[in-house]
């Protein structure tokens, strides 16, 4: 893609070239009289490099800008009811990322809008057409209108059985590199992104070969802690646009916005990070297919203490408590009295009984979630809270409270974890 530094070299350079053969062209005619002699024998080369100059830059203004290759989108606006709509659109932009060593780097320019048979059209310069790419427009009110993110030169059809089709022998095809190049110029910007400070990391392993190729399934996810985790609201993943979903997202904190699917190759993942107070941040990610896929383990939990802020009434309450691994009971505390006022500040250790856990099983190299429910004998009041554990086990708090009135329970859990 051509920038404008590198248009207004070309000019420079192409127009030194023409003046030199203009001069070359007067010393021949004899216009310079006391012409260096030098000059006078380079005289013919000189002209002819300049003639050659002239004729590349007019060929490339004439004949190249005019052959540009342009993508034509049809528009279907819609109003904020859903219903359709026809705005009369003035202007527009497109934006579409791109990755430099690791980067994430926006890309803008303008576009042209135009009214055609089939509705509202417009003009994207070619260069988009490997980008997955968002169209922005302002209307006759000032009113903006944009499109959703979308690969311009990749259509899923379906294959159906045909006949054969003898291909047209003479078919020509244009330059489309230096075409592109052409169409680019005009309105063209790169932004370098706020770049997210995000780490992330994939697992992969191989599965049965589709199409006899070698095919990963692979797990991409937010390699942070939990701390780190619950800043972020939701993280947009753009994939390689021969994907049937190129564009996917996810808000699972409890399983670190991880993406799922399977191919064939690595690639660069464009990802946004939406933060919870507003903020979003762009980056890039290389799929690693040699990064393997952890084996299975299994986690123990131990609990360290119950410290009852709220135990549901004036005096002592009964409740009985179940600890659950990635949804598996894992342990049960029988019915016993809680006291939040005379006992200890409400701080309850195991003493002589049995607080460890069963070892579940879980998946390797992944977020370890841990529920635990509780209910009370009388008036069947219930309590309940989760956190997350790191895959390499620890220290986990759980907050575990009444849905709707903390004053009919509220305690917390202090586990540890250990995985093997």
């Amino acid at each position: 893609m051509a920038s404008t530094f590198q248009v207004v070299l070309f000019g420079v350079f192409t127009a030194f070239f023409v003046l030199i053969g203009l001069a070359c062209l007067g010393v021949l005619l004899g216009m310079f009289k006391k012409a260096d002699p030098r000059l006078s024998a380079w005289a013919i080369p000189g002209f002819f490099a300049g003639l050659t100059a002239a004729i590349f830059g007019m060929f490339r203004v004439f004949f190249l800008t005019a052959a540009a290759p342009m993508i034509m989108v049809t528009l279907a606006p819609v109003t904020e009811t859903g219903e359709p709509a026809a705005p009369l659109l003035t202007s527009g932009s497109y934006e579409y990322d791109s990755t430099d060593n690791g980067k994430s780097i926006t890309h803008t320019g303008r576009i042209e809008v135009a009214l055609g048979n089939g509705g509202w059209e417009a003009h994207v310069p070619g260069e988009v057409g490997q980008s997955a790419v968002i169209l922005h427009f302002t209307d006759e009110s000032n009113k903006q209108w944009k499109t959703t993110r979308f690969f311009s030169n990749h259509i899923n059809q379906k294959v159906m059985q045909g006949t054969p089709v003898s291909p047209v022998a003479d078919h020509t095809w244009e330059l489309p590199g230096v075409a592109v190049v052409s169409a680019a110029e005009p309105g063209r910007e790169a932004a370098a992104q706020a770049q997210a400070q995000i780490k992330f990391n994939n697992y992969a392993r191989t599965i049965a070969d589709q199409y006899s190729r070698k095919t990963w399934e692979w797990r991409v996810f937010v390699d942070e802690p939990p701390a780190v985790l619950r800043t972020i609201s939701q993280v947009e993943y753009v994939l390689h646009p021969t994907f049937q979903q190129p564009f996917q997202s996810s808000t699972d904190r409890d399983n670190q916005f991880e993406l799922k699917a399977s191919g064939w190759g690595g690639f660069d993942i464009l990802i946004t990070v939406h933060y919870t107070d507003g903020r979003q941040e762009k980056t890039s990610y290389f799929l690693n297919l040699q990064k393997t896929w952890p084996t299975p383990s299994s986690v123990q939990l131990s609990l360290q203490k119950i410290l009852v802020k709220e135990d549901g009434s004036g005096g002592k309450s009964t409740w009985r408590f179940d600890v659950l691994v990635n949804g598996t009971m894992s342990l049960r505390l029988p019915n016993a009295g809680y006291d939040d006022v005379s006992h200890k500040g409400g701080e309850y250790l195991p003493g002589a009984r049995q607080w460890t856990t069963t070892p579940v099983a879980v998946p390797a190299g992944q977020p370890i979630r841990v529920d635990v429910k509780g209910t009370r004998r009388v008036f069947n009041d219930t309590v309940s809270g989760f956190s997350t554990l790191g895959p390499n086990g620890g220290p986990l708090v759980v907050n575990v409270t009444n849905p709707t009135d903390p004053t009919k329970g509220t305690f917390v859990f202090y586990l540890s974890g250990m995985t093997k």
